[in-house]
């Protein structure tokens, strides 16, 4: 069985119905010293650290095989919704037979039809999230996590996850970035997601904590409120592998579809600005391609709707 990091994400698929198209696998530094867990050179791999307990999600971008899936889990989904409506309208078929005078006939029930069928957004069949629990290491007073998953191009979705009280914390959908995850490569963030974003000179910055109250204590995740020293310093236990620091692209407007407070990453120089609520890809800017992420980056964000 795949172990989806906190535990949250498998139940959220099984609350849909169906199977995540990005599920992470985290890696904890002790099953790698004991080989109970590899560096596989088929596999993407994501490090980060944060300087407490920490928790979000990540949203592949889907490639031509990711979405013959997602159209295959639609169709399945959808096929399991028909069979129970027969079922359904069978006993409702054999009540009206057997209708006796004075008796209410109970309503009929409603035929699925598939084009406006409830099903998980595409965003959200390749979401992945990670944190709070299943750390790779815990050093320094920070905590560091690993992440196995399919290598492709991430999109970070922000500090929004599913705990066990239900969906939590904040969704950058005005405003975020993108990266690339090569296989069989660890591709480092080190504390980038917390340091690298200007989140003190920005209007938008999230607010200080995420609280999640289930369990015994329950946990506290605490936000960035300004920017700091980048540190992408790797553990020994990985110092053997191949890793790399990846190149942050700007990314625009995505769906919120975990109904979270909306928010956006903060600017970060050379790669993402903004004009009110307008996303700047400064990286395209500076390529000459133009400052509108709508135009810049429309091949990959919004994630393309899949044929029906």
């Amino acid at each position: 069985m795949i172990r989806l990091s906190t535990g949250f994400a498998a139940i959220a698929a099984l609350a849909l119905g169906v199977a995540t198209g990005a599920a992470a696998r985290p890696i904890e530094q002790a099953q790698l010293e004991k080989g109970k867990e590899q560096i596989a050179p088929d596999m993407g791999y994501i490090y980060l650290t944060a300087p407490g307990r920490f928790a979000g999600s990540f949203i592949r971008v889907p490639d031509a095989t990711d979405l013959e899936d997602y159209r295959k889990a639609r169709s399945e989904a959808f096929a399991r919704l028909m069979a129970e409506y027969d079922k359904d309208i069978a006993r409702w078929t054999r009540r009206k037979a057997s209708l006796r005078p004075g008796e209410q006939l109970p309503e009929e029930p409603v035929k699925p039809v598939e084009t406006n069928f409830a099903f998980a957004s595409i965003e959200q069949f390749f979401a992945s999230s990670f944190g709070p629990t299943f750390v790779f290491s815990k050093d320094g007073g920070g905590y560091a996590y690993l992440e196995a998953l399919k290598p492709g191009t991430y999109i970070w979705y922000g500090p929004a996850f599913l705990g066990k009280q239900g969906y939590l914390g904040q969704c950058y959908c005005m405003g975020t970035v993108k990266f690339a995850v090569a296989p069989g490569v660890i591709t480092n963030l080190g504390n980038m997601l917390f340091a690298l974003p200007r989140w003190e000179e920005d209007r938008g910055a999230p607010t200080p904590q995420i609280k999640e109250n289930s369990g015994l204590n329950g946990f506290v995740i605490d936000l960035p409120q300004q920017s700091g020293t980048v540190d992408l310093a790797m553990p020994s236990a990985l110092a053997a592998y191949p890793s790399v620091v990846p190149e942050f692209s700007a990314v625009g407007k995505i769906n919120n579809f975990y109904g979270q407070m909306i928010a956006r990453i903060a600017p970060i120089d050379g790669v993402i600005a903004y004009d009110r609520d307008r996303v700047i890809d400064l990286r395209a800017q500076d390529d000459a391609r133009g400052d509108d992420i709508a135009a810049a980056d429309a091949a990959e964000t919004p994630i393309p709707a899949p044929e029906r």
